[in-house]
Parts: C-alpha cells; structure tokens; sequence
C-alpha cells in the first residue's frame, strides 16, 4: 500500500468513515463446483465488464477514495486478462488482492499476476486430506494443486508489503481440522482466515451464492466439538497467524451452534460489492440499479437519496458472517483489533 493510501486509511480511522474495502467479481464463472457454493450458475462471460469499462470502473471507486480491491469470482483467473485487471487497479493506486482456489491458477498465470503488480493473494483450502479437500471440491488431485499455488505465491510475491492468506470454510467436514490448517499456515508462512459454511436451507431455494449441501452443515451433536476448537483457535491465535479477530471467532461460534448472524453491518459505508456486469452495490446481496461506474458516482453516493436507501437496505438485512465486511467493521471502530491485524501483517 502506497504512503496516500496509509494516510487515507488514518484519515478514515480519525473521522470514522470512508470507503476502506471493495469486493469486485471479475467473473462468476468457476471450473469448479464447490458444494457449498451456487455462483458458477450465474456466470455469464458475454455480460463481463471488458478492460476499458474495467479501467473506468477502476477511476471511479479511486474518486471515491476507496483503498483496497480484491479480485474474486467464481474464479478470477478464468479470465486471461487477468494480469491487465491487476494492473488497471494497480495503476489507480489501489492494493489489489487476488481471492483463488489455488487449482486454477498455472504458474505462468501466477508468474503473470505478479508481474503486473499484485502483492496480496487469498487461497482456498477446506481440507489437508486429500479425500475429503476433493470431495468438498467436487474435483480430483486438487490439493497437490493447491500445494503448488501455496509454493508459487510465496516464492514470487515481493516480500516487502505482500499478504499471503488461507481461507477455510468451516463445516461439518473440517471442523476438527482447524487447529492443525494453523499449524500448516505457520510452517507455510501464510496466515488463516476461518470463514463459517453459509448454506442455502433447502434445496428449493434458489440462492445466488450459497449452495444446499447438508452434508456440510454443522449438526446439533456437533456443538461441543465447536465450543472445543473455537476455545482452542482462541489459545492458538496468540502465537499462530490466525487473521480473525477474537471477536468475530467468538461470532463464528455463536453463528455454528445457533445461527444468529444479526449485527451492526457499514455495508455502502466502508466497503462496497461489484458485480461481473459493472453494478456496484453496498453488497453482493442486494442490487442497487442506481449506482453505475459514471462521473456521478461519488456526487450520488454522498447523496442524502443514497444513505437513506443504504440504510433501508441494512435495516432489512437478516445479517451475515461474511468476514472481509464484519472484519473491515471491526478493524475501524476498535482500536485493538486494529493493532491486532496490523501486527500479524507485519509478521507474515
């Protein structure tokens, strides 16, 4: 992160508010079919934003201030113009994180990333059983492949100011794994993000995002294996890379036993979701047709019209467990989580 950056993030602590995180889907198109995820049914590539409409969009979260990026999906490296996408963020002045799982990627396309000025990527990885890391992938051979990514970021991304993460979504199928993928994120130099399953609740439901699949689900009896290793994730989080906060590991386990995912949402305040297609949205759950990469963009958003159905929208949300969004919260309204990211960023 450049110095203005810094100096617009202390800016953003000071008065409470700015725009610190945006989520952009480059594609909802996935090679894979992870069972607790529905996103590959809506990729579209025709309905794609294309470099130049990328390069605006781009202009247009910066005149807004915004800080950071990352670059998700589906699977961000479907598109081979992926290094061009990095580079236009880059090129903004923005940090730009890449959000992977770890099977697509070959190592010219990782090579190729790096080149164009990535400093931070997110990995996949549910499982260090080969069995049931493919089960949960619905694929075969994924975690040789995984290993490999795991190896490449860490050998090509510039050691000064990169970030290396693991994301784990916990489930019914992992749940006694975590402990031990901390372990692993230490020996590899990486850190962990837990992230818990949010499934679709049944199959009759058609939701976007999340996928019905109860064998993942985590079960009445599962309970005290849940107070278990959250207590222990706790212990370990002093001395391992473990990137959660305590207070969302606390949320992780309230939400596993009991599903209360209700809390204080800055959707549209501190971060921002962008769709495959362009539509920028305080959240990829809800669509907002009047916010569009323009030069009216930054008028609109600090529009009295643009808070009030902001805040309709959070009043009416049931919540989620999403941590780049609760976690972003967080970091800028407590001081000691603050202190507590930026000391594992500098560790690792």
């Amino acid at each position: 992160m450049n110095i203005s950056n810094y100096l617009r993030f202390l800016k953003y602590l000071l008065r409470g508010r700015g725009l610190v995180y945006i989520h952009y889907g480059v594609t909802h198109c996935c090679h894979l079919r992870c069972r607790m995820c529905s996103v590959w049914k809506g990729g579209d590539k025709e309905k794609e934003l294309s470099l130049p409409e990328i390069k605006s969009l781009a202009q247009g979260l910066r005149s807004l201030g915004a800080i950071s990026v990352a670059l998700g999906g589906g699977e961000p490296f479907v598109r081979e113009d992926l290094p061009e996408i990095v580079r236009i963020f880059r090129d903004e002045g923005l940090w730009v994180r890449v959000v992977t799982n770890g099977v697509k990627p070959t190592p010219e396309d990782i090579r190729a990333v790096v080149q164009a000025g990535l400093t931070s990527a997110s990995i996949s990885l549910d499982s260090l059983s080969p069995e049931t890391q493919d089960f949960i992938r619905c694929s075969k051979n994924t975690l040789p492949e995984i290993m490999r990514s795991l190896s490449l970021f860490k050998e090509l991304l510039p050691q000064k100011g990169r970030r290396l993460l693991l994301n784990t979504v916990v489930s019914h199928l992992n749940l006694k794994e975590l402990p031990e993928i901390a372990r692993f994120a230490r020996a590899k130099g990486y850190l962990v993000s837990f992230i818990p399953v949010v499934l679709a609740p049944s199959p009759d439901i058609q939701d976007p995002f999340a996928a019905y699949a109860p064998e993942l689900a985590i079960r009445e009896e599962d309970h005290s294996v849940v107070d278990e290793v959250y207590d222990r994730l706790k212990e370990l989080k002093r001395s391992y890379p473990i990137l959660n906060s305590l207070k969302f590991l606390e949320a992780s386990r309230i939400y596993l036993k009991a599903g209360k995912i209700d809390w204080d949402c800055d959707a549209g305040g501190f971060y921002l979701s962008v769709s495959p297609e362009g539509r920028i949205s305080i959240c990829h759950r809800f669509a907002y047709p009047g916010m569009k990469t323009s030069p009216e963009l930054r008028e609109l958003m600090h529009s009295p019209q643009y808070q009030k159905q902001r805040q309709e929208l959070i009043s009416g949300c049931p919540g989620c467990i999403r941590p780049c969004w609760r976690e972003t919260s967080f970091m800028m309204k407590d001081g000691r989580i603050l202190y507590q990211v930026l000391r594992l960023s500098l560790r690792y």
